[in-house]
């Protein structure tokens, strides 16, 4: 075996090592459930037990209270211990009788974070750039007295230049079709939104 060849194959074993110092790290969501960040974060799942963290939870007695009724209430879960002071959940279950991922959505759905489940999804730049996007669209919006906004701009460019690009070259296939359809898309309301 060569040198590199050898390097190679040791290098993700190595660096994993260093990366870790040496030793093999702990997958606490060893279930792989979805974590809403400031919303319904998993801090720990095993098979039969999850821990939840539910910032709105912290320093609510009374909601804790309530939603320890609530989700004991489910059939498949044996215990929900609520603790105000931290804003953790915990949540054993019988796993023969339920799926996690359906446990964490019955969760969501009795402690009524489903909008705020789905607004947490994304990243903090991602977020920032859709903001900023909505504030253009207003702002050209705004400026035209609402004839034009900046999606139907968007729009009507990447129409005009796929027109352009099959009238001038028809068997280039797909860039002149493809901003066509991305330009209808957009048009029609389904540019890259899950709505």
């Amino acid at each position: 075996m060569s040198g590199g060849l050898l390097a190679a194959a040791l290098l993700p074993i190595l660096g994993s090592m260093i990366l870790n110092g040496g030793k093999k790290k702990r997958r606490p969501n060893q279930l792989g459930l979805p974590s809403f960040r400031g919303v319904l974060e998993v801090k720990s799942a095993v098979e039969g037990r999850i821990r939840f963290r539910v910032p709105f939870l912290k320093g609510n007695e009374a909601m804790a209270a309530q939603a320890k009724r609530q989700i004991e209430r489910l059939t498949a879960v044996g215990e929900a211990v609520v603790n105000p002071e931290t804003g953790s959940l915990l949540v054993r279950y019988e796993p023969q009788a339920v799926q996690p991922q359906l446990l964490e959505a019955a969760v969501i759905k009795l402690l009524g974070l489903e909008e705020a489940a789905q607004a947490s999804g994304g990243s903090v730049l991602g977020k920032e750039c859709r903001t900023f996007a909505d504030a253009m669209n207003h702002a050209v919006a705004d400026k035209t007295g609402g004839l034009f906004d900046l999606n139907f701009l968007v729009s009507a460019l990447m129409i005009g230049a796929g027109v352009f690009q099959v009238m001038r070259n028809p068997s280039m296939m797909p860039n002149g079709y493809t901003l066509l359809r991305w330009g209808t898309n957009q048009l029609l309301g389904r540019g890259g939104r899950c709505e």
